[in-house]
């Protein structure tokens, strides 16, 4: 089990469903988010959820679909064990087959880089402090009915600079964890508009070669379907002023994906502050030290991730994108993550959750349910999530690609 962190900072607020499918589903929102209550969703929708099977086996869920993965996935190799262009970087023994339980509490003594303030790039000195003032009552529920088509700032605009990939965008760099014993393929995008003085934002992509870089090949968007073009993305909203400039750290999980995902412990995140963005990130780029600054990305078990980042790590991180966010293989490991959340004090977090009738359901729950009582729980601690109800299946997460400008435009409102 998780174990609930403690936290000074307390608020409440009324329960409140996403209001854009309230009528519908106003008893799952309303239910007690206890252990069963994923399960007795997933009973009350079984027609809805039994229909995301009928497009590349999404009722099955994550934890299936990792299980269909060679688990001795070499450094050279991509999730779906084929080679990778160009790797670059360190050699790495195979991934190991597990995680260790670890403690909420395990990272607090850490001694390293990261945690120690006094190693953390300057920037410039007279630069304003890093603000975010969105609008009051900032909760938003989308209806997004399909059919989905690629978003239109997947197109780079006129007139918009190009970013730049690193190493470069068809080499790929490698870095080998200490905490996991392997390594994890890479890259970061560095905006036009960073000078190299003022501080940026920093956002972290899960399956971020894969899905949204759409570089390598992946069992979970068959086809290339849906690419999420983050970059491209990224070119165009920095551009526009609608995200502030951010450096991007695109992470690829290994063969182990669900396991280092969805296993309910700190492992990830503290390979994420402790290790490589001290090493590759903060080494390398002024980057404003505020957690409003930094974001978690991710879809499905990526969206999972996302979570035990801004909970475990949420003096870093207070902003994520949880797309279909697979909160149902964690409890099928044995934690319901909303019970977490009801149960302990607040976390300050704005995130931004995605799931539909048509989400993936397994022994830990309906998608979809679990999504919406995730975003009522955070409600009710006092946090803004916008919450986004669409027709899409499971995977290619053709729903969450083509919402995902929109979401970043809301997670960053009125950030500068």
């Amino acid at each position: 089990m998780i174990a609930p962190k403690h936290s000074a900072i307390s608020r409440a607020a009324p329960l409140r469903c996403p209001s854009v499918v309230f009528a519908l589903l106003a008893s799952a929102c309303s239910m007690s988010p206890g252990p069963d209550a994923g399960t007795s969703a997933a009973n009350a929708d079984a027609t809805a959820a039994a229909s995301a099977g009928s497009e590349g086996g999404a009722a099955t869920g994550n934890t299936t679909e990792d299980a269909k993965v060679n688990a001795t996935q070499s450094d050279d190799q991509d999730a779906t064990g084929q080679d990778a262009p160009n790797v670059l970087g360190r050699d790495a023994s195979s991934p190991s087959d597990g995680a260790a339980a670890l403690s909420a509490d395990s990272a607090a003594g850490a001694n390293d880089a990261m945690r120690d303030s006094s190693d953390e790039p300057s920037g410039d000195a007279g630069s304003p402090p890093f603000r975010c003032d969105p609008t009051p009552d900032a909760d938003a529920d989308v209806s997004l009915p399909g059919p989905y088509t690629a978003a239109p700032e997947t197109v780079r605009g006129a007139g918009v600079p190009a970013g730049t990939i690193l190493p470069s965008p068809t080499q790929i760099a490698s870095y080998k964890s200490a905490i996991y014993g392997y390594s994890f393929q890479y890259q970061i995008y560095v905006p036009a508009e960073y000078d190299g003085k003022t501080p940026a934002a920093l956002m972290v992509f899960h399956d971020g070669l894969s899905l949204y870089r759409g570089i390598l090949p992946t069992m979970y968007n068959v086809g290339g379907q849906a690419k999420f073009f983050a970059d491209v993305v990224l070119d165009n909203l920095i551009h526009a002023g609608d995200v502030p400039v951010a450096i991007g750290l695109f992470i690829e999980p290994t063969a182990a994906r669900s396991v280092e995902y969805d296993t309910p412990d700190d492992k990830f995140p503290r390979f994420l502050v402790e290790e490589i963005i001290p090493d590759e990130i903060l080494s390398k780029y002024a980057i404003v030290r505020d957690p409003q600054a930094w974001a978690s990305i991710g879809w499905s078990s990526g969206g999972t991730v996302s979570f035990k980042t801004i909970w475990y790590e949420n003096s870093f991180f207070q902003k994520m994108i949880g797309a279909n966010a697979s909160f149902a293989n964690a409890i099928e490991l044995g934690t319901n993550y909303i019970d977490v959340v009801t149960s302990s004090p607040a976390e300050p977090v704005r995130m931004a959750l995605l799931s539909g009738p048509n989400d993936a359901a397994n022994g830990g729950g309906n998608w979809r349910m679990l999504n919406m009582q995730m975003t009522a729980a955070e409600r009710a601690k006092g946090n803004a999530v916008r919450y986004v109800d669409g027709t899409g299946q499971h995977y290619p997460p053709l729903e969450a690609a083509a919402d995902f400008p929109n979401a970043l435009r809301w997670l960053w409102q009125g950030c500068h």
